[in-house]
């Protein structure tokens, strides 16, 4: 039995212990307020003043600190549940026994933000596995979330592209595209360990990971299985993976400048000395050591002689037609070699959709010129749909213009005059500095005379729509009728006006309206004599009265409403209105600023939002 003074003695060491852990619970929580700072969205209070990322429904998400004397402002990614054990030795971070509490800081970065793009402290791969980045040493490492790593952060960066498909993760020494290799998730070396290569690509599940290094013979390639495992190595000067239809081939580029086609297991498909071997389409263009080019299919077999100057495949899916150049003459064939449009023309160009516009093949046009000198517009459906004409561009090749959506070609046949040819109608002529068609085909027209421009509008058989005098105009058609945002001459003073179909709907001077030259006809906001603002939609009409103190028109890339307008009323407060001019959120804001990802919104202590 233990005596009185054992006792108290014990009780004593039990008091002290209470008390050494009651000093450090205090010591942690205090800790954790300092290092998380979490936006509870069911209770207002807690908020402290301040500018907030918000979404359009309501819910704030994140606390912005503009700290503007940083030159490079980011984004720290939190753990908000913090759920995560991070290693002990990680900075920014502290660990605790069982989780880890994370310091929250949001810098915008708006120079980013454009791309949706922010920069992470880390990145999550999947449960228990994550990619951080040591700030003091700069270097990235992998760790488990229970405080381990699994790969020491010893690389200047982790790629994360082929996890999802195949569970690698790339480490690179030093930087993107520099030496690296290949690992799992639990750390495991998929080739040979701790060995870099130059290049290190997967093309396919089913292919082959192609790896670069240098030799005493050269450049070193080899190419493995997805497990890791060479199948075959070869030395060039570059290797590249070709895909003929549903095959997939491996271009070697010898130190002599001769080109080889082989398979997976290394054997030469096409044969022969040959200066290049490409694929297009189901076919290998290949072009032989005197520079005659000819056509092998899928498997390498020869379909054509050696016989034409040049094959140039046609840039479009499914096409599977080359234009073919044979004794100085052009024409269109197969990739079986079959004849689409006889060789014996000058010249063949395939006109390419302006605007990256997606035209079916059987829609698309090539500028065919005679030996004569003629041109005309050729479709492999329907044959020569503008037969060819004396006429041709006096400025080379890139001057022909063709509308797909209206079948024009025009093109400057001598200094200042412009010919406008169409299918069954007779060709006209415009006298101009510059043209271009417009919207459903309303061709607009520039003078240029003593210092003033002169628009001139015409439909496509060349009747003049409208004509002024102005430094631009921008057109389209709302409702099936024409609108035209005309920008004054600055000479007589500027400003803007709108014309709906042939009326005068708006005018006002220059700095009463706030255009964006990149979304025009859509709503502009508009001010009065008094400087209070409204708003105007694209036909000149006012839909919004002027009594605000300003009126922004914004766009919402990545939210259900594109369109909505910020409004500061005359109590100095900041709204966001929808398309419908119905409030998202009405007046209530310090300061409302558009971003990316939602709005930047400024709260008082404790502000309850309303919508």
């Amino acid at each position: 039995m233990k005596t009185k003074e054992e006792r108290i003695k014990k009780n004593r060491i039990i008091a002290i212990a209470f008390l050494i852990a009651g000093v450090l619970m205090a010591a942690f929580m205090i800790l954790q307020a300092q290092i998380t700072k979490r936006i509870d969205e069911s209770n207002a209070d807690v908020r402290d003043a301040g500018t907030y990322m918000m979404d359009f429904e309501g819910n704030v998400e994140y606390e912005i600190t503009d700290v503007k004397e940083q030159d490079d402002p980011y984004v720290v990614q939190a753990f908000k549940k913090a759920d995560v054990k991070l290693p002990a030795d990680f900075y920014r971070f502290l660990s605790a026994k069982e989780t880890a509490f994370t310091e929250t800081i949001h810098y915008l970065r708006d120079d980013k933000l454009g791309n949706g793009a922010y920069d992470y402290e880390c990145e999550k791969v999947d449960e228990g596995c994550y990619i951080l980045r040591k700030g003091e040493e700069d270097k990235c490492g992998l760790t488990d979330g229970r405080g381990n790593w699994i790969v020491e952060p010893e690389y200047g960066t982790i790629s994360s592209t082929y996890y999802e498909e195949y569970g690698y993760l790339q480490l690179y020494l030093h930087y993107s595209g520099g030496p690296s290799a290949f690992v799992d998730r639990n750390g495991n070396w998929i080739m040979e360990k701790e060995k870099y290569y130059n290049r290190l690509h997967i093309y396919q599940k089913e292919s082959l990971i192609v790896f670069k290094d240098f030799t005493s013979d050269g450049e070193h390639y080899g190419l493995c299985d997805i497990d890791g495992n060479v199948v075959f190595e070869v030395t060039g000067e570059e290797v590249n993976v070709l895909k003929v239809g549903n095959t997939e081939y491996y271009q070697v580029l010898d130190p002599d400048g001769k080109v080889r086609l082989l398979d997976r297991n290394g054997n030469d498909v096409v044969g022969g000395e040959n200066r290049s071997v490409n694929a297009y389409n189901d076919c290998l263009i290949v072009r032989d050591q005197e520079g005659r080019y000819f056509i092998c299919d899928e498997k390498g077999q020869q379909l054509t002689p050696h016989e034409y100057d040049s094959l140039d495949g046609i840039d479009c899916d499914d096409a599977g037609l080359l234009i073919a150049e044979k004794e100085g003459k052009k024409g269109i064939i197969d990739t079986k070699g079959n004849t689409v449009l006889e060789i014996g023309y000058a010249d063949i160009l395939d006109i390419e959709p302006a605007g990256n516009v997606d035209v079916p093949f059987d829609k698309r046009a090539f500028l065919v010129k005679t030996e004569d000198g003629k041109v005309g517009i050729y479709n492999v459906k329907e044959g020569f749909t503008i037969e060819p004409q004396d006429e041709t561009a006096i400025n080379g090749d890139s001057y022909y213009h063709y509308d797909y959506d209206n079948e024009v070609l025009f093109f400057y046949c001598d200094h200042l005059k412009c010919i406008v040819l169409r299918p069954d109608h007779e060709p006209f002529y415009v006298e101009c500095n510059d043209i271009y068609v417009g919207a459903k085909g309303v061709f607009v027209v520039e003078d240029y005379y003593s210092g003033i421009r002169t628009y001139t509008l015409l439909d496509l058989d060349g009747n003049k729509i409208y004509a002024e005098q102005a430094d631009n105009v921008d057109v389209t058609y709302i409702d099936d009728k024409l609108c035209i945002l005309v920008t004054k001459p600055e000479k007589q003073g500027g400003g803007y006006k709108i014309v709906y179909d042939g009326k005068v709907t708006f005018e006002c001077a220059k700095d009463n309206i706030k255009i964006d030259e990149e979304n025009t006809h859509v709503a502009y906001a508009v001010c009065d004599d008094n400087g209070k603002y409204g708003l105007i939609n694209a036909k000149g009409e006012l839909v919004l009265d002027y009594q605000y103190d300003d009126v922004e028109v914004e766009y919402a890339v990545i939210y259900k409403h594109d369109l909505y307008y910020i409004v500061k009323d005359a109590g100095e407060k900041y709204g966001v209105m929808d398309a419908d001019l119905k409030w998202i959120y009405e007046p209530q804001f310090d300061h409302v600023e558009p971003k990316y990802n939602g709005l930047a919104v400024t709260l008082e202590k404790g502000q309850e939002i309303v919508k």
